[in-house]
């Protein structure tokens, strides 16, 4: 037999006592349910809906009850679970069938509840059986037909090292970096030598410095790319702050604003086009799960998820906006988790789940038009707002070595390209050692066929990588290697700049 914790059963009798069907005192044995039927409806690009009935039984003198619901008809319903406590109370909950599998329709269904005094159920309490109707009407399109997976690939071939200009970036250490196509201009955040944001007009090859008072963690540049949003770590004498600025036609960023300070460990940073800021649930404790915290930056309005969202996962919008995809970081494997991204904040829909045939890891990437998810271990998913479609796997990018993963990843429409940043090991750019390996592959952009892989100069690990607006320029953040018992070779930090027209 079910039990239910102390709160639910204590909510299940005042529940039940308010619609006049308590169960419990010196009540007789009898099911008692406060409605026979159940009607709800779902979009075809929605989650499937389900239904909860709380119902009582009253006291049976000390005999065991067994509770039964069967749906003897299941042209809408997935399935049922029925859960009953010593206190003479129960619930019923009833599940639907995706809506974007069945298409649009309206589907009709009986659940037969049954309680009875033993599993064969040869004797009833009065009132059981009971039947309940359901009604399930499902609207809009039906789903297409997914994306054909990707053509199978050769790995790139190498192409030697990189041609590439070194540009006059300061010695700075990015932790995270962004590409604002509006300014032409990369977006960067650094903790050395000092904490500060920089923003570097790729046309004039200059770099403009805002300093941060604080150790900045994360970045997220909105779709209008002129408004940065920043993530401030906590320290032992300052608390974690969100912030923001806006950046100017010039690329000069403005005042700083604190749009929050009461923030709870965070793991990634996003920000939707109409400026609400979303921060993933960083590690608290041995807490394995947390809460997305949603942050309006000009009303500092505050809005939580529900406590279900695993904690360290690193994301990325959409581009309608209406969605999070998220994953876990390196070197873990996992499944990609999806978010709804609503007027009253953010609400976990379901994970890939293939079973680990696929699985994903450590970052992910969208297509400019949101219909694929690359990941750090080369899987490729498809994204649909179709459930039967989304987050199903559709290949993987063909990679230089063996053991690499993917650190960052642009895609340009224009060029009709992807640019890779592969790296040997997942740690080589926060911290560069010997052995530490990085190359530049590209790849045709509707294929993901490979055109070629080259070497970064100057021994540099990339960490990020941007196309500009045309295509025609690539922008390489990148780290080398500096042996501490060989003559210095220059910056530990380099940007670097590579030309299609050579």
């Amino acid at each position: 037999m079910s039990l239910f914790s102390r709160a639910t059963v204590a909510l299940l009798a005042a529940v039940l006592t308010a619609c006049g069907g308590g169960g419990g005192g010196g009540a007789s044995p009898e099911l008692r349910l406060p409605t026979a039927s159940v009607v709800v409806t779902a979009k075809t690009t929605g989650v499937a809906p389900s239904s909860s009935i709380y119902f009582s039984y009253g006291r049976t003198s000390g005999r065991e009850v067994h509770a039964t619901a069967v749906a003897t008809t299941t042209t809408g319903i997935a399935r049922t679970e029925v859960a009953i406590d010593d206190s003479g109370n129960g619930r019923l909950q009833i599940f639907f069938k995706d809506p974007d599998r069945i298409g649009p329709n309206t589907y009709s269904d009986q659940v037969s509840l049954k309680l009875c005094y033993d599993t064969a159920c040869a004797e009833h309490l009065p009132g059981s059986p009971r039947v309940v109707d359901t009604r399930y009407t499902v609207t809009g399109s039906a789903a297409p037909e997914p994306a054909p997976a990707l053509p199978a690939s050769a790995a790139p071939v190498d192409g030697g090292l990189l041609t590439a200009t070194m540009l006059a970036m300061g010695d700075h250490n990015v932790v995270d970096a962004a590409y604002s196509t509006a300014l032409e201009a990369i977006v960067m955040i650094s903790t050395l030598p000092t904490p500060a944001l920089y923003v570097y007009d790729t046309a004039a090859d200059t770099e403009a410095k805002l300093a941060l008072d604080q150790a900045p963690a994360a970045l997220a540049l909105g779709s209008d790319g002129r408004t940065v949003a920043i993530l401030l770590a906590a320290s032992e004498t300052a608390v974690a702050k969100l912030v923001y600025a806006a950046l100017s036609a010039s690329g000069v960023p403005g005042t700083l604003t604190t749009a929050s300070t009461t923030l709870v460990p965070a793991s990634d940073l996003l920000l939707e086009d109409n400026r609400v800021a979303h921060l993933l649930p960083g590690s608290i404790g041995s807490l394995t799960q947390g809460f997305i915290t949603s942050i309006d930056l000009e009303t500092k309005a505050v809005q939580a998820s529900n406590f279900d969202v695993p904690v360290q996962l690193t994301g990325a919008l959409h581009p309608a906006g209406q969605a999070i995809y998220a994953i876990p970081p390196l070197p873990s494997t996992g499944d990609i988790v999806k978010f709804e991204v609503n007027e009253r904040g953010t609400l976990r829909l379901y994970e890939s789940g293939d079973g680990g045939v696929h699985p994903g890891c450590g970052r992910l990437w969208l297509s400019a038009d949101g219909s694929r998810i690359y990941t750090a271990c080369s899987a490729v998913f498809r994204a649909s707002e179709y459930r039967k479609n989304d987050l199903t796997h559709m290949g993987n990018v063909m990679l230089f070595g063996p053991t690499g993963g993917i650190q960052s990843l642009s895609e340009s429409v224009p060029a009709g390209e992807i640019a890779i940043a592969e790296i040997s090991n997942e740690s080589c750019y926060r911290a560069p050692f010997a052995e530490c390996s990085s190359r530049l592959n590209f790849y045709d952009r509707d294929t993901v066929a490979a055109a070629g892989s080259f070497a970064i100069p100057d021994n540099g690990i990339a960490g990020f990588v941007f196309h500009d607006g045309s295509g025609d320029n690539l922008y390489i953040i990148a780290r080398r290697y500096n042996d501490p018992l060989a003559p210095d070779l220059g910056p530990d930090n380099l940007l670097l700049k590579f030309n299609r027209g050579g």
